[in-house]
């Protein structure tokens, strides 16, 4: 005899498409055959279907809706109708470091609700049951299974010899702590096995494994769990990851990814803790980790084992089907819930108070953070309001002042002697066009009166002579143009230099070390904190001692660093091969361990080296870089100058002025310092890597390259407007640096001449970019003084520059880098111009970024000065 048919009704905080809809009471009560009507849709409620129902099903934060939950309750208990609720993580146990604990915070007074007013609880795992039963004597577990509608199983992969192992991982951002926690182990399989490859679906990936090479992520946010299962069988792994922290509130979970993994015909690595090890069995149906050596020599040995991987998978499938699919455990939810239907409604369970005050304790806590929160933006806002109030009156006092300037202006307009001027202009552009030979033949006439009046008839006479001289040369040149053939080759005005682009290269930063803590600490922190992925940072220990040694594998393992380690000292030319040789980046940078960078400098050496294919080796300037340093190569005694920072100024602060300074005219020179040094894959793979036989002892390594480079070809440059700071050597002192340098030099003469060596030396000296580009850092800090103190003084004012020309001179230059200075203090800087010079100025003068006003008059009411705080007049005739 058939059991009859029951119905139920649910009342959810959950979407109805939600994967926990499916698992825990849509997908088993169709495959009952059993109705389901929905107690509430969205915001409305439906208590009365309580009464209609065999069994009144509560979810999870349904109780939240306090009003409606005691609507519900009543109506059930009103009709002697059996309440359970339903609840597939233990919520109070949610760590605060967990990316959902505050939108699911609020809802553990609702779990304590629904267990106490709940006539029996279900629940997902055994762990949670366990959990459950402290707080209600009558608690089912009813375990997850994949629905059959919507699931299949997939045959096992078959691997291919010629294509890579792919590890995969499905989950939602909220599982970002656990892929952090195995993050080094999976650096280390990614190191050991190039052919392998990671990819992620859907969550974020930690800071450790974005930009690697070997890391592919996809999205794969989908709200609607019948989407999500075909989505999942659609994508392809050679084997699965599932790792979680080990926490009380992820040993409540159930291992549905052990079942979704086995659907999709790949086996799987899981955490060795509740909900796994209950289902896997070690290298019967997956394999079980725990710490990172586990983990790295479970992956290691599933890619090397692809005979295992298909032995596992099998394993797995064979477990689902007997455990995993929904059909298989539907008679033991059929029994249960016939169980609960055959209740009375209205049965009440205490519970112990202290665990109802730990709770209190908890969500209170949180509140009163939240209060506090509320006060601190409130207190904001108001300041906002005030400032904001502050900008409306001065935004009416602008209004005012430039109706009135726009009156006057009406007024001249429109006045009778303005359209006679017009008229004249007109009649003056038609015989005498702007810009025309006839008005520069006019004005070069009008000049040379003004000068006659001015200078006298001798000093006239001597100019014109030198500008028929001028003209004569300039004859004379094209003469030998046109009968010799010479060339005259055009010199390109140098202008301001764009932006950097963020690089889209790829980048090895190489870290030679050997002890010296503290100084390696500082740069990799600094590496860590300004440089932009894509790149990758390669540590070569050269014998450091323990906590040196210590540091670089923390490091290592905490940042996805390569490490390699050479227990006894080896000197830095074999250890800095050792990392050339390591690197397949686009570019491999060469960086003293004794170095700060600043934010860009990585994207600033790679414009520098992009600027120009025949760029081979780039170097930055620094405070101590022999011929790259600014602004002072040399010291009194004749060593290189230490420039050290002034009090005050950071790092940062010092590399920002200099490339706030700086033209990028990444000048060339023939050697390059090499306490920075970056070099282009095509001239590492050409050049090859440093003379370990010559300078294996260290010093004349860098220059050796920089000869073989020039030799090659290749070009050397140096990125002017990235500086990175030389905290210089600790190993030897100045003394012992200078003996080493000189025997360096003696090698270095006999391999490649001295002569060379010197007209090197000296091109380096005597350079006029870099003579240029130390003058300027000589008084940058003067300058950077100057604009922070006519900040103080001058921010906010307005000024208006009368500047009626038309061509580029050398006095609108000047006014324009005047009003440029005034600008960078903060001064609100306006040039006026006149409207039929419009073209022209801005032809002439392209790298105006300065508002410019156009008018139709040079001259302009006296009462001007109320829209602005000072107006300057450069020519007579303007006031």
């Amino acid at each position: 005899m058939s059991m009859p048919d029951m119905t139920v009704v649910v009342y959810t905080n959950v979407a109805w498409e939600h994967a926990l809809a499916w698992l825990r009471y849509r997908a088993p009560l169709d495959m009952l055959g059993w109705q389901v009507l929905r107690g509430n849709q969205g915001g409305d409620v439906s208590p009365h279907l309580a009464a209609q129902a065999d069994i009144v099903l509560i979810q999870r934060g349904f109780p939240q809706n306090y009003p409606a939950f005691q609507d519900v309750l009543q109506q059930a208990r009103t009709h002697g109708k059996p309440v359970l609720y339903e609840l597939d993580d233990w919520l109070p146990e949610m760590p605060e470091t967990h990316p959902a604990f505050d939108s699911h915070v609020e809802q553990l007074i609702p779990v304590f609700l629904g267990i106490l007013e709940a006539d029996g609880v279900l629940v997902s795992s055994e762990v949670l049951r366990t959990q459950v039963q402290a707080f209600h004597p009558r608690v089912w577990l009813l375990p997850n299974g994949l629905p059959d509608t919507l699931w299949s199983v997939r045959p096992p992969r078959v691997p291919s010899p010629d294509t890579p192992v792919t590890i995969g991982y499905m989950g939602t951002a909220t599982h970002l702590p656990d892929l952090e926690a195995i993050a080094p182990a999976l650096l280390r399989v990614l190191a050991a096995r190039p052919q392998a490859r990671l990819k992620v679906w859907g969550c974020p990936l930690p800071d450790a494994l974005q930009g690697h090479p070997q890391v592919d992520m996809a999205a794969a946010e989908i709200a609607a769990y019948p989407d999500f299962a075909a989505f999942f069988q659609q994508q392809q792994a050679d084997f699965w990851i599932a790792p979680l922290r080990d926490t009380p509130f992820n040993r409540a979970k159930s291992p549905i990814k052990f079942w979704e993994y086995a659907a999709s015909g790949a086996p799987g690595v899981f955490q060795a803790m509740p909900p796994y090890d209950g289902v896997v069995q070690p290298g019967e149906n997956g394999l079980l980790a725990g710490d990172t050596d586990a983990w790295a020599d479970a992956c290691l040995r599933l890619i090397d084992h692809p005979e295992e991987r298909g032995r596992l998978a099998r394993g797995a499938q064979r477990t689902l089907r007997e455990r995993g699919m929904l059909s298989s455990v539907l008679p033991h939810w059929e029994q249960i819930l016939r169980d609960a239907a055959a209740l009375s409604g209205g049965v009440h369970h205490p519970v112990e108070r202290e665990v109802l005050r730990q709770t209190f304790h908890r969500v209170g806590k949180r509140a009163w953070q939240r209060h506090l929160d509320t006060l601190d933006i409130l207190a904001r806002l108001d300041d906002l309001q005030a400032h904001h109030a502050d900008l409306q009156a001065r935004h009416a006092d602008l209004q005012r002042a430039h109706a009135m300037v726009r009156g006057e202006l009406q007024a001249i307009l429109n006045s009778r002697s303005w359209r006679f001027m017009r008229r004249v202009q007109r009649v003056r552009e038609t015989l005498v066009p702007p810009g025309g030979r006839s008005e520069r033949f006019i004005k070069a006439i009008v000049r040379a009166l003004r000068a006659w009046r001015r200078d006298g008839t001798r000093f006239t006479l001597r100019r014109v002579s030198g500008m028929a001289r001028t003209a004569l040369s300039r004859r004379y040149f094209r003469w030998r143009q046109q009968r010799y053939g010479d060339v005259f080759y055009p010199v390109d005005a140098v202008s301001s230099p764009q932006p950097v682009a963020a690089r889209q290269a790829s980048v090895d930063v190489i870290v030679c070390v050997h002890n010296a803590l503290d100084d390696v600490r500082r740069c990799l922190e600094s590496v860590v904190r300004y440089t932009a992925p894509p790149y990758n940072i390669i540590l070569v220990d050269d014998g450091s001692d323990a906590p040196t040694r210590d540091y670089l594998q923390y490091f290592a393992d905490s940042q996805g660093a390569v490490l390699l380690r050479n227990e006894q000292a080896r000197g830095y030319t074999l250890a800095a091969n050792q990392g050339l040789r390591a690197s397949s980046a686009d570019y491999a940078l060469l960086l003293n361990s004794d170095t700060i960078v600043p934010p860009g400098w990585l994207d600033g050496m790679v414009a520098c080296a992009e600027s120009d294919p025949r760029i081979g080796l780039v170097g930055p300037l620094s405070n101590t870089a022999s011929w790259q340093s600014v602004p002072e190569t040399l010291n009194e005694e004749g060593d290189w100058a230490e420039n050290i920072l002034p009090e005050g100024v950071s790092v940062v602060e010092m590399a920002h002025r200099i490339r706030t300074d700086s033209a990028r005219l990444y000048p060339r020179i023939p050697f390059l310092n090499g306490f920075c040094l970056m070099i282009k894959r095509a001239a590492l793979q050409e050049i090859g890597y440093f003379d370990e036989e010559t300078f294996g002892a260290g010093y004349g390594e860098e220059n050796d390259y920089c000869l073989r480079a020039r030799k090659a070809g290749w070009e050397l440059a140096v990125a002017d407007d990235v500086y990175i700071y030389h905290a210089q050597s600790k190993s030897y002192s100045h003394e012992r640096r200078r003996k080493l340098a000189r025997r360096a030099d003696q090698k270095l003469a006999a391999k490649h001449g001295q002569p060379l060596i010197s007209q090197g030396v000296q091109a380096c000296r005597e350079n006029p970019a870099l003579m240029g580009v130390r003058a300027r850092a000589q008084v940058a800090h003067q300058r950077a003084d100057l604009v922070q103190r006519g900040l103080a003084r001058w921010e906010g004012r307005r000024v208006l520059f009368i500047l009626p020309v038309l061509h580029a001179t050398g006095g609108g230059h000047v006014i324009v880098q005047e009003a440029r200075a005034m600008r960078a203090m903060g001064v609100d800087v306006h040039i006026l111009n006149l409207r039929p010079h419009k073209a022209t100025f801005e032809r002439e003068y392209p790298e105006c970024d300065l508002p410019v006003v156009y008018v139709d008059e040079p001259r302009l009411p006296a009462h001007l000065h109320q829209a602005y705080d000072a107006v300057f007049a450069t020519v007579y005739h303007t006031v």
